[in-house]
């Protein structure tokens, strides 16, 4: 259909869907696609999970298992994933580390909630109202600047606590 990039977000969750990465890891050697492991990030109604954590960095030992992987680079747009790219393949592996190796000095992403807030940090609680500047001047320049100035440094996420997860039920809150 022409898409592209086309990428594959997956949810690492042990005992769940563990049994398919390397399935899933197989694909880019076909197709151009980017396929992207993403840790499970604990948040308040998901808190329950956490004992299905699995580390980004088992995955990519269990892939070498399967071929070598060497750093690559990822699609336009990237964000704070990873990726490694099987010798020869068209497609690429990315990783997704929150909470075993903290990408924050690298991230580049911010989220406009449902009621017109930029939000600077998926796990903060640093948010600057655009909606109203929107509707009474048109100009959200100076919040959007306001809102950079203050994205933290990094966030404070923890496996199996409701700390650092910035007061989320779920990432579907902030279209995470």
């Amino acid at each position: 259909m022409g898409f592209a990039p086309l990428k594959i977000n997956t949810v690492l969750m042990r005992g769940l869907n563990d049994d398919e990465i390397e399935d899933f890891a197989e694909i880019t050697r076909k197709r151009p696609w980017h396929v992207r492991f993403i840790e499970l990030m604990p948040t308040g109604d998901n808190r329950h999970l956490s004992k299905r954590f699995l580390s980004t960095d088992l995955v990519l030992q269990r892939l070498q298992d399967i071929g070598d992987l060497r750093p690559a680079a990822g699609p336009v747009g990237n964000g704070p994933a990873t990726y490694f790219r099987f010798d020869g393949a068209p497609g690429t592996v990315g990783v997704v580390t929150p909470l075993s190796h903290n990408y924050c000095d690298r991230c580049n992403r911010v989220r406009l909630t449902a009621d017109g807030k930029l939000k600077t940090c998926l796990f903060g609680t640093h948010e600057v109202d655009l909606q109203t500047p929107l509707r009474t001047t048109g100009d959200i320049v100076p919040a959007v600047r306001e809102a950079l100035a203050g994205k933290p440094e990094r966030h404070l996420l923890q496996l199996g606590t409701a700390r650092g997860s910035g007061g989320l039920r779920a990432l579907s809150q902030v279209g995470g």
